[in-house]
């Protein structure tokens, strides 16, 4: 098991609990990956009649400088995402949805393009 999959359940359990109580849905996490620190932050929205857990505008940064071998990035943070499904669909929740935009002044891969993934 990864080492990050307590810290992708506590933040779950605590986005949960916020959004409850109507303070707030905010779901945030420090992603230990091989390589560094990523952070994770994201607009929850519950919708348990379709047992559908989405994220939206979800923000991924590193916490620090850090160096990653070509493709490394994206294979840790999918093995996370696959982790985030393990765990919502042990709260009811089937389908997990992240939707975003990569920012469009980005030096990323394809700036301003919408993104949306059903695990």
């Amino acid at each position: 098991m990864p080492r990050y999959l307590d810290a992708i359940a506590d933040s779950l359990v605590s986005a949960f609990l916020r959004w409850q109580q109507d303070v707030d849905n905010w779901f945030e996490v420090d992603l230990e990956l091989p390589y560094g620190v990523v952070q994770l932050a994201a607009e929850l929205v519950l919708d348990p009649q379709s047992g559908t857990l989405a994220l939206f505008d979800v923000a991924i940064y590193p916490l620090d400088d850090m160096i990653y071998p070509v493709g490394s990035s994206t294979v840790a943070f999918l093995e996370a995402m696959r982790d985030l499904r393990y765990l919502a669909r042990q709260y009811g929740y089937a389908h997990v949805q992240i939707m975003g935009e990569r920012v469009s002044n980005s030096s990323s891969a394809r700036p301003g393009h919408k993104i949306c993934v059903r695990l």
